[in-house]
């Protein structure tokens, strides 16, 4: 009995071979985040110069998304635009092509259109890694495994731009759904502004926006406590983010 009682007492080992493993597997996975951070950002900077340096030459380029950011920018180009161009700068949502247009008009370059995809694909990296606490080189490599990504990061087109914002929307009601316990008033803030942004970048994208505000203001009713909003002011700022979301499209009821 006293050596069983011995060695009951007897502070537990860790197996040598489960240490040497627990190193190697340590060491591994730092040699897949540095390979993997490395490949992302080569791939980040490849889209980033044929971004900077080629003008898209397909036909909604020079039909409207010049000539609308031109006009968003304050720049004077030989173009007339048709009633049907018209209609679309009068009545779409500003975002997009006001951003190229400050851009061609700051850089003096028409290439400068194409970098607002890559910038807002960037900037949900970005988000993805300091908001959502995600590897910004794993989430990186999985969204250029689309080729779409890969097409549109690079054209003045809009389409990117506005799925971009979309998905700081969507994963943020996502990741307030699946962690409920975790501090949240940036995730909330950024995910509500994302579905704004995405609101206002293209018509075709409300439907998606008014589910995700849908969702935001259910995850905000949920009885669990919330680490930065109580559930009334969670549910004003869905409120109040869905009437700003609006506001490109109330103007059009007016005409």
């Amino acid at each position: 009995m006293d050596d069983l009682r011995q060695e009951s007492d007897a502070p537990y080992r860790v197996p040598q071979a489960t240490v040497v493993s627990s190193i190697y597997v340590e060491r591994a996975t730092a040699v897949l985040t540095a390979s993997g951070a490395l490949l992302a950002l080569l791939a980040l900077a490849d889209l980033a110069v044929r971004a900077a340096v080629r003008l898209e030459y397909r036909w909604d380029t020079f039909w409207y998304h010049l000539p609308i950011a031109a006009a968003r920018g304050g720049l004077r180009i030989p173009y007339v635009m048709s009633d049907t161009v018209r209609y679309r700068y009068e009545g779409f949502p500003p975002l997009p092509e006001l951003l190229q247009g400050i851009l061609w008009r700051l850089t003096g370059s028409i290439n400068a259109t194409g970098v607002v995809n890559y910038l807002a694909f960037v900037a949900f990296l970005a988000y993805c890694h300091i908001a959502l606490k995600a590897r910004f080189w794993l989430v990186a490599l999985i969204a250029l495994t689309a080729p779409m990504i890969v097409i549109h990061a690079t054209t003045s087109y809009v389409d990117l731009f506005g799925n971009s914002l979309l998905a700081i929307g969507m994963s943020s009601c996502l990741y307030l759904f699946l962690f409920p316990e975790r501090p949240s008033r940036l995730v909330m803030l950024g995910g509500l502004g994302g579905l704004i942004g995405a609101a206002w970048s293209k018509f075709m994208l409300v439907p998606v926006v008014g589910l995700g505000l849908c969702l935001f203001m259910a995850v905000s009713l949920r009885s669990l406590k919330r680490a930065a909003f109580t559930r009334r002011r969670a549910a004003l700022l869905v409120a109040a983010a869905a009437i700003l979301a609006a506001l490109p499209y109330i103007k059009n009821l007016a005409v």
